[in-house]
């Protein structure tokens, strides 16, 4: 199978697309094939092993692990022995240290099945970037005064339109961006 590996820290240069052997699906795993895959600020850290702290947990002088990409979409195409909940030709999306590649093996508890309404891309998309999110909204609620307001964020793109339910203020950033403030009783929605 084809996959981008890295040896080494650096700028994308340091990237090559390999032939390498495919992975092998444990007990506990599926293994996806993969139709897309994300980038975010999270892989960027990765492959330029900055700030150097984090060198700490991925490898001090090279990456731990060869294949970058955190965030995947794809098929299922064998489960583990254990793994009840996905079979072959399921969609699903999820994290796993090794996302560019054409084939992944993950954890079956790193993976959900995919929305039908949402395309590979859009799902590969998710993962970190929705979590960091669910962090700083949902588990810090506890934290939080309950007339403490939240603000959640979406890029724009052409004909798109942030319709917010009724009785939320919303505004439109410099930077294109819609944001909407609600009270942590009632969190905010987007939808475009």
């Amino acid at each position: 199978m084809k996959a981008i590996v890295q040896d080494k820290y650096g700028s994308p240069d340091v990237l090559e697309l390999r032939e390498i052997d495919q992975p092998v699906v444990k007990d506990d795993d599926v293994l996806v094939r993969v139709h897309a895959a994300s980038v975010n600020p999270a892989d960027w850290h990765l492959l330029t092993g900055t700030p150097y702290v984090a060198r700490m947990a991925s490898g001090l002088r090279k990456p731990k692990v060869q294949i970058p990409g955190l965030d995947m979409a794809g098929r299922v195409e064998a489960v583990g022995g254990n793994v009840t909940q996905f079979r072959p030709g399921d969609e699903v999306f999820g994290q796993n240290a090794s996302a560019y590649a054409e084939y992944v093996c993950v954890q079956a508890l790193f993976v959900v099945r995919k929305p039908a309404n949402l395309s590979f891309a859009q799902a590969a998309a998710v993962p970190v970037v929705g979590l960091t999110a669910y962090q700083a909204i949902v588990a810090g609620e506890g934290r939080r005064a309950a007339s403490a307001t939240a603000a959640i964020a979406a890029p724009t793109r052409p004909g798109t339109t942030f319709r917010p339910a009724t009785g939320r203020s919303t505004s439109r950033a410099a930077n294109g961006c819609w944001a909407s403030r609600s009270t942590a009783s009632d969190p905010a929605v987007l939808t475009w």
